[in-house]
């Protein structure tokens, strides 16, 4: 049935009947990017005696060798904050901030958060929803958690590539298709974003290192959002072209656009984008709730406008592109420097960045992971064949 539809929106879009024989049910190629990721997880959760001994592919090699710009630029920036953080630091200050920590406020910040991250598959359901109208929101819900688990153990947000993956060998979706929607989702919760910085004037007065964060942000969105606007599908326009059967980087690119266009369906649906902004919203609230409890937890009572302030500066610290696994240190910087320019000490700010940290890594990673260890590594589903979860 999912082949049935998915061939059925490929019909709509290229205009023209397609067959459905046991020769076209071929499971679409999965990218370079994707594979090397499918293949590290392989060699991080497999057991030693389920590994081949044959020498990995070519493309697998190249993938771990190309990224060394980016890793080294993510080492420079963790290398960067770790020693602004430990600079000038009140050990003893620091220590006795954890040490009065309130488990119950964490344990509350927890499950708060666990609803966010639900709400945010939500928004990204409604995206999807244009172009796999049978997806459920416990699909998105697990992909969602797949992505930030891969992206604890991988730079560079890699964790969206795993997003796509799982969700392709799930529903057999194509995975630029996929990836398609996931940046229409990482718009969606811009505008989100966008919106709260809005309101943050209204609370308390803006620092000035703000400013630079959310001009970075605001050229990153505009770059993504003219992207969007170019490549969205057009009424009567297919956005599958042929590629005349020719090979290379020039057609491998196009075939690529043409596939992540079907991703970006849901522009030309205000119903689903209505949906995934209101999704959008609640998640923020969500969220604003977590940075609310972890405040608790460390008996700060604040401002309200505080929590936000805080939210912001930290997601504003999660644009550079070139992050370290898990966000580390990018996010400690911004919740410290909002908490001190509140007043704050050091050392309880950046009490309070760490436990915020590990509060949403090692539930998500932990929930990510072992569904990995399940399914990401397990063959994809054949062709008329049902997949369980």
């Amino acid at each position: 049935m999912t082949r049935l539809i998915v061939r059925a929106y490929e019909s709509s879009e290229q205009q023209r009947a397609l067959p459905l024989g046991a020769a076209d049910q071929e499971r679409p190629p999965v990218g370079r990017a994707l594979s090397a990721v499918a293949a590290g997880l392989s060699r991080v959760v497999e057991s030693p005696e389920l590994e081949s001994s044959e020498a990995p592919p070519p493309a697998i090699e190249s993938a771990r060798r190309a990224p060394w710009a980016m890793r080294a630029a993510g080492l420079a920036l963790l290398a960067v904050t770790v020693s602004w953080a430990i600079h000038d630091i009140d050990w003893l200050a620091l220590r006795r901030a954890l040490s009065e920590l309130d488990p119950l406020w964490i344990a509350l910040a927890s499950l708060v958060n666990l609803g966010a991250v639900y709400m945010m598959a939500g928004r990204w359901l409604a995206l999807l929803r244009p172009l796999a109208p049978f997806l459920s929101q416990g699909e998105a819900f697990r992909a969602m958690l797949m992505g930030f688990a891969v992206s604890t153990i991988v730079p560079a947000r890699a964790g969206e590539l795993a997003r796509a993956e799982w969700l392709g060998r799930r529903t057999g979706l194509p995975r630029a298709a996929i990836f398609g929607s996931i940046v229409l989702d990482s718009l969606v919760n811009a505008v989100g974003m966008f919106a709260g910085i809005a309101f943050l004037p209204l609370l308390l007065d803006l620092p000035g290192w703000l400013n630079s964060g959310i001009w970075v942000a605001l050229v990153v969105f505009s770059g993504f959002a003219l992207a969007v606007f170019l490549l969205r599908p057009k009424s009567g326009d297919p956005t599958q072209r042929a590629t005349g059967g020719s090979r290379g980087v020039g057609a491998s690119v196009v075939g690529f656009l043409a596939r992540a266009r079907l991703g970006l369906a849901a522009v030309r649906d205000r119903r689903a984008l209505l949906r995934s902004f209101g999704a959008s919203l609640v998640a923020w609230a969500l969220e604003l709730s977590v940075v609310f409890f972890t405040l608790r937890a460390f008996h700060l009572h604040i401002p309200a406008g505080v929590s936000l302030l805080v939210l912001m500066a930290v997601n504003l610290a999660l644009v550079v592109p070139f992050a370290p696994p898990a966000n580390l240190g990018a996010l400690e910087v911004g919740a410290t420097l909002a908490l001190m320019e509140c007043g704050v000490p050091k050392a309880q700010a950046l009490a309070f960045a760490l436990v915020y940290h590990l509060l949403q890594v090692i539930p998500i990673g932990f929930a990510g992971l072992g569904l990995a260890s399940r399914t990401l590594l397990r063959p994809a589903p054949e062709p008329g064949t049902s997949a369980s979860v």
